[in-house]
């Protein structure tokens, strides 16, 4: 028997399968994508129109920053390309040539006349792109020198130890602006109705920077009445405020004024009287209203400024009950003052007076 199981134990070893090592798990290998050219820079012979063929081209690649050779070159976005694209024309062939940033060259012929149409070659120009993203172009060649286009310019390191510069201070706003004007208009009468005289005027306006406004005026009118010249001149000062936004101004004042007047024949002063006495000056109140527009002129900050001017008056002769004069002429009677309207157009110029504010400057804390 012991000869029978040992016979049994060695057929036993021999027959047995031998164990299996434990494989190590497959190991899956991702694709990485191929970078994708964002920024193109395009140099041609000119036998295609420029404009014609950069509109083809960007109809076709729309993803793509297309730029002409000697232009400013955006820089790429990381994980981009940057590729250069020459076009020549030799006899009837057109040689086309993409470079990569990273020396890849791909070089393409196409059958085409020096007056073709710019569209087979931005068609052909796409598919090379598109084969390229797709990695299933092959470069013609490798490591070639890359265009000086390509290379971007290393930006210089920037020391840790010497502290940037401090911004400027801001430029001082003017402390008040002086405005002289000259104007041309006509008064009318509202009570009584009528028209007044016409003529021409100046003015000063001061305007501090918080739109405070101060004014000075002076208006001079005439017209004929019967067979004589009348002639009024009016002296008047003001308070108000001068709203600006942007170029659109409009000053108003409240006006103060006093106006004298003489009646002429063209052969020395009329010697008149009136019912209420001897006629003399006038006192006035009146609204100013000018409406215009402003634009900056030379480098000194001086603005021209054009506008029409409306005014309301209300006047009477300086007396304890301001009286309208009441003159009466051979042919005619009128009044003097009453409740005027002023119509006119005005030009002038705004400049800068005087010392500057700067802006406070905080205490540094404790």
């Amino acid at each position: 028997m012991a000869p029978t199981w040992t016979t049994i134990a060695l057929a036993l070893l021999v027959t047995s399968p031998e164990p299996t090592p434990p494989q190590a798990p497959a190991v899956s290998r991702s694709t990485v994508p191929t970078p994708r050219i964002r920024v193109a820079i395009l140099r041609s012979d000119g036998f295609i129109e420029p404009a014609a063929l950069a509109q083809a081209i960007r109809l076709r690649l729309p993803a793509v920053t297309l730029v002409s050779d000697g232009e400013p070159v955006p820089a790429a976005d990381e994980g981009s390309l940057r590729a250069f694209i020459e076009l020549r024309h030799d006899e009837s062939q057109l040689l086309l040539t993409l470079i990569l940033a990273d020396g890849r060259a791909y070089l393409r012929q196409l059958e085409l006349d020096a007056d073709a149409s710019p569209r087979p070659v931005a068609s052909a120009l796409a598919n090379l792109v598109a084969a390229i993203e797709d990695d299933t172009a092959v470069p013609d060649q490798q490591d070639v020198p890359v265009p000086p286009a390509l290379l971007e310019a290393p930006q210089p390191p920037v020391p840790k130890d010497i502290p940037a510069p401090a911004p400027p201070p801001p430029a001082p706003a003017p402390r008040w602006q002086l405005g002289p004007l000259l104007r041309a208009g006509a008064g009318l009468g509202l009570a009584p109705p009528g028209l007044r005289g016409a003529g021409a005027g100046l003015g000063l306006d001061a305007r501090a920077p918080s739109g405070l406004l101060l004014a000075a005026d002076l208006q001079w009118l005439t017209r004929a009445v019967d067979h004589f010249q009348l002639q009024r001149l009016r002296v008047g000062l003001g308070l108000g405020y001068a709203l600006r936004r942007g170029g659109f101004e409009l000053p108003a004042a409240v006006m103060l004024g006093v106006e004298t007047w003489r009646l002429g024949s063209g052969h020395g002063k009329v010697p008149l009287s009136s019912p209420a006495g001897k006629p003399g000056p006038l006192l006035g109140l009146g609204l100013r209203l000018s409406p215009g527009y402003s634009a900056p002129i030379g480098r000194a900050g001086a603005r021209l400024r054009v506008g029409a001017r409306l005014e309301l008056w209300s006047s009477g002769q300086a007396n304890a009950h301001l009286r309208r004069p009441v003159l009466r002429l051979p042919n005619t009677t009128t009044e003097l003052g009453g409740l005027e309207l002023g119509l006119g157009l005005e030009i002038g110029v705004w400049f800068p007076v005087g010392p500057g504010l700067r802006p406070r400057s905080k205490r540094p804390g404790p």
